[in-house]
C-alpha cells in the first residue's frame, strides 16, 4: 500500500510542482532531517512511473541508495521506469540508458559536485528535484547555479510541536579544552590540536563514558568521534563496562559495516561509534542519544549528525551530548536558519558568525536558549556588589554574576555648531554613544548629528539633554551659545525636564517636544 503523506509533505510536493509549472527546470526541496524526505521522493517517483514516465534517482553513497530502494519497494514504485544508482555509477552508464523524464537528487547539498553537473548538463531540459535538509556550503557560495528555485518545509519547532520530530535535551560537558581546537580548510579539527585539546585521552574518554552513564545509561546511542583511534578506544571502554558496542568507519569492509548496522537496529548493539560516516541518511527511530565528540565547522554535519536521535516515536525524548561545543558555532538543533539566504549565497562565515543565544549551566552542563533561565533578578551579594542571579531550568543551580559597570570614556567633541561641521565629522559624532558624553553640550552634539544625518526621525533630543542630572553653572553659557537659546530659556527647560522624571518610565524621550 502506497505511503500516506502528511499534509506538510503533500504541500512541499505541490509547491515543487507549481515551481516547475511556472518555468523552473530545477527545484531544491528543503525539509528537516527526519521529516520524511525519502517518503516524499518515493511518492514523487511513484506518481511519475504510474504514467509510464522514467525517473532517475541518485545519491552519493550506496547506503542511501539501498535505503531509497527499500522505500520505493514499499511504496509500490514501478521499477520498470525507475532507476536508482549512485551518481558516480549513473554518470558512467547514462549514455547507454533510456533518457529520464524526471531527475531526483538525494542529499542535494552535494549536488554542486562535478558528477551531478554532468548529469544536469546531459539533460538540461529534464525537470530536476533536489532534496536536502541542509542547503549550506562552507564557502558561502549558493546553489542558484544548479537550481532555479527553492521550496522549504516547516521549521523544526513546528515538527516537534506536531509530533513529527522528537523533543530533545542538549548537554555540553566541558571535558575537552575546546579553546585549543584548530580547524583545517575542510572544517575538521586538526589532529595536533585535538591531541592538545583532549590531553589525557583515557581520562577524557572515561569522563565521556561517565557522563553518558549518568544521563543515558540504557539508551541506544550513536557516537561521532574525532578520529578512528578514539572511536576504537571509546568502543573498547563501553564494551569493558558491559555495553555492547562496535566501531565502523569508511574503510571498514562493507559486510562488517552492514552487520554492525543490522545488529544496532535489532538491539544487539547498544552503542555504535563511527568516524566520518553516518552523517546522512541513517534512519534508526529508536536511537535516542547522540554522543558528539567530533568538532566541526560544517553546519551540514552538525545538523545531520546531531539530529540522528530526533526521529519521532511516541513519548520519546532525544538526548545530545556535545563534548566539543559545536552548539556554540551553530545554535541548538531547532535554531531557525535562513535556508533561503544560504541557497542564494552569502559571505563566507567567519568563526563565531553562527553564535546563537544559548547558555550552558556550569553545574549540570544542560544547554538551552539564554532566555530560558528562570527566576532572573538582580541584587547585592555578600560582598556588597551588584549581582545578577539566574536559575538553571534543569538542575535548579543558581548562577551569580557580578555586574561590572563600564567606565564612561571621554570623547573629543569640539564646541562648534553641528551645522558648521563637515559630513565626516557629523558621521563620527553620530556613531558615538550618548553614554560617552561627559557634558550636555557633547550629548547635544551627538544627538543633533544623528538628526541631521536622518538617523533619527524626531528632533526631541533636547529632552534627553536637559534631563542630564546635576547641571553645573558653567554649562549654561556654552550650551546657550551652542543651541542658539538664551540662558533663561535653557534654565527654564532644565526645570521642565527634571519635572518630567515623575512621568512613567516607559515614555520615550524622543516623543517629548520642548521647543
Amino acid at each position: 500500500m502506497p505511503f500516506q503523506l502528511y499534509d506538510y509533505q503533500n504541500k512541499l510536493l505541490s509547491e515543487a510542482r507549481k515551481s516547475l509549472a511556472n518555468g523552473s527546470k530545477s527545484v531544491m526541496v528543503v525539509s528537516a532531517a527526519g521529516s520524511g524526505k525519502t517518503a516524499m521522493m518515493s511518492e514523487m517517483a511513484r506518481l511519475t512511473t504510474v504514467h509510464h514516465k522514467r525517473v532517475w534517482v541518485m545519491a552519493h553513497r550506496k547506503e542511501l541508495i539501498n535505503q531509497i530502494r527499500d522505500s520505493f519497494k514499499f511504496n509500490e514504485v514501478d521499477f520498470e521506469y525507475a532507476v536508482i544508482k549512485t551518481v558516480g555509477t549513473m554518470v558512467h552508464r547514462m549514455n547507454n540508458m533510456a533518457p529520464p523524464d524526471l531527475i531526483i537528487f538525494d542529499e542535494a547539498h552535494h549536488s554542486i559536485a562535478n558528477t551531478y553537473r554532468k548529469v544536469r548538463d546531459k539533460f538540461p531540459n529534464v525537470p530536476t528535484i533536489g532534496f536536502t535538509a541542509t542547503p549550506w556550503r562552507m564557502s558561502g557560495v549558493g546553489f542558484t547555479d544548479m537550481y532555479d528555485d527553492i521550496v522549504t518545509g516547516p521549521s523544526i519547532p513546528w515538527l516537534i510541536e506536531h509530533d513529527k520530530l522528537a523533543p530533545f535535551d542538549y548537554y555540553v560537558p566541558t571535558f575537552i579544552d575546546i579553546n585549543k581546537i584548530k580547524f583545517n580548510s575542510a572544517g575538521n579539527a586538526t589532529a595536533d590540536s585535538m591531541h592538545e585539546a583532549v590531553g589525557d585521552e583515557l581520562a577524557t574518554l572515561n569522563s565521556i563514558y561517565d557522563q553518558w552513564k549518568l544521563l543515558a545509561e540504557h539508551e541506544k546511542t550513536i557516537t561521532y568521534m574525532y578520529s578512528v583511534d578514539s572511536s576504537h578506544a571509546i568502543v573498547d571502554l563501553f564494551n569493558q563496562n558491559g555495553v555492547p558496542s562496535a566501531h565502523i568507519d569508511s574503510k571498514t569492509p562493507k559486510a562488517i559495516r552492514d552487520k554492525a548496522m543490522q545488529d544496532f537496529k535489532e538491539g544487539k548493539l547498544q552503542m555504535l561509534s563511527n568516524y566520518e560516516l553516518y552523517g546522512e541518511g541513517v534512519n534508526i527511530p529508536d536511537a535516542t542519544t547522540v554522543i558528539m565528540a567530533r568538532p566541526t565547522k560544517s553546519l551540514v554535519f552538525y545538523i545531520q549528525a546531531g539530529m540522528r536521535s530526533m526521529r519521532y516515536q511516541p513519548n520519546k525524548k532525544a538526548l545530545i551530548l556535545d563534548f566539543v561545543g559545536n552548539v556554540n558555532r551553530f545554535g541548538l538543533p531547532d535554531y531557525d536558519h535562513d535556508w533561503e539566504e544560504y541557497f542564494k549565497g552569502t559571505k563566507k562565515k567567519k568563526s563565531g558568525d553562527f553564535e546563537a543565544p544559548v547558555s550552558t549551566c556550569d553545574n549540570c552542563f544542560a544547554t538551552f536558549y539564554s532566555n530560558e533561565w528562570v527566576d532572573v533578578h538582580s541584587g547585592i551579594n555578600e560582598d556588597g556588589k551588584e549581582t545578577k542571579y539566574k536559575t538553571c531550568p534543569y538542575c535548579g543551580e543558581v548562577t551569580e554574576t557580578v555586574i561590572e559597570r563600564a567606565e564612561k570614556k571621554a570623547v573629543d567633541i569640539k564646541l562648534s555648531k553641528v551645522t558648521d561641521l563637515d559630513e565626516f565629522e557629523k558621521n563620527r559624532l553620530a556613531g558615538l554613544s550618548v553614554r560617552q558624553a561627559k557634558t550636555p553640550m557633547q550629548k547635544y552634539k551627538i544627538l543633533q548629528s544623528r538628526y541631521e544625518l536622518k538617523l533619527r526621525e524626531k528632533d526631541g533630543y533636547f529632552a534627553t539633554v536637559f534631563m542630564t542630572p546635576d547641571w553645573k553653572e558653567d554649562w549654561y553659557e556654552p550650551f546657550a551659545e551652542l543651541s542658539g537659546k538664551s540662558i533663561e530659556q535653557v534654565k527654564a527647560n532644565i526645570k521642565w525636564a527634571h519635572n518630567q522624571k515623575s512621568l512613567e518610565r516607559n515614555n520615550k524621550l524622543d516623543d517629548l517636544k520642548i521647543f
